[in-house]
């Protein structure tokens, strides 16, 4: 897959199930290989961590002292070229504009999903599946969404959905 996505953790306990790194690792990367086009190279860093990380990332970088699901941090390159064009959307080619086929691979963005916060949201035996969703849907905040009403919010929803495996 063109669009490598490197996954690292900061959980201080275990994880009972184990969380499927490989499988989500693979399904953000066919999403956001998906947007930037089979040819093109690109990649996307996912921090796997608690409410007590997410809670300082959301203070220390967005001034918001209180634990979230999912914050994400679009590259520079991404920022400037939504700050023109508005969101992308989720679809083939979206990147189109801003990532050039040849070249050394584009760094996306990065994106933090609270996996205590997907406990609480799907319960266990739903928890791996709403990780994902949530990386998904801060795949999304990368490319230029945001949710700033009950209609853009589910519009994001919609499009979160859309990129979810069968």
């Amino acid at each position: 897959m063109p669009v490598r996505v490197l996954v690292s953790r900061r959980i201080h306990r275990t994880l009972d199930p184990p969380l499927d790194q490989r499988a989500l690792r693979r399904c953000v990367s066919a999403a956001a290989s998906g947007l930037l086009g089979r040819s093109k190279r690109g990649q996307v860093s996912l921090l796997l961590c608690s409410d007590r990380v997410i809670r300082e990332l959301n203070r220390d970088w967005l001034k918001r002292d209180r634990p979230t699901n999912v914050i994400a941090f679009p590259s520079p390159v991404l920022q400037a070229h939504t700050q023109v064009t508005g969101p992308l959307a989720p679809r083939p080619g979206a990147l189109d504009g801003c990532v050039l086929a040849a070249g050394p691979p584009v760094h996306l963005g990065d994106i933090a999903v609270s996996v205590d916060a997907a406990l609480r949201e799907a319960g266990a035996i739903a928890r791996d599946e709403r990780v994902l969703y949530l990386a998904l849907h801060g795949l999304l905040h990368i490319l230029g969404w945001d949710h700033v009403s009950d209609i853009s919010w589910r519009r994001m929803h919609r499009a979160t959905l859309q990129l979810m495996p069968a």
